[in-house]
């Protein structure tokens, strides 16, 4: 069983990332699900795991960190003061959250 979208790990839904995920880790198991219907071994699972995680578990951490700030409202004006007077610091963390699953 590969597990892809929100079954493989749910963070939070404020992001819409989930369907993304989903759509780009289909895309991503595909191979590895025509090769099992050919021939299943084990450690399939495995490498879908490390697979999945490349594309997907630095996005979920950075999700993870995005929800748990946005419950301090203290940590969020820190962070917003400081990127409102330097919008270069958020360039990266956008340019990395809006690449698709598939391009990992």
């Amino acid at each position: 069983m590969f597990l892809i979208g929100d079954a493989a790990g749910y963070v939070e839904p404020f992001t819409g990332e989930g369907i993304a995920w989903a759509v780009g880790s289909a895309l991503l198991v595909s191979p590895l699900v025509a090769r099992a219907c050919r021939s299943w071994r084990p450690g399939l699972e495995e490498e879908w795991e490390s697979v999945y995680a490349r594309a997907v578990g630095r996005r979920q951490r950075i999700i993870r960190c995005l929800a748990f700030g946005l419950k301090k409202p203290w940590l969020c004006r820190a962070v917003l003061g400081a990127l409102w007077g330097l919008p270069s610091l958020a360039r990266p963390l956008v340019a990395s959250l809006n690449k698709s699953v598939s391009e990992r």
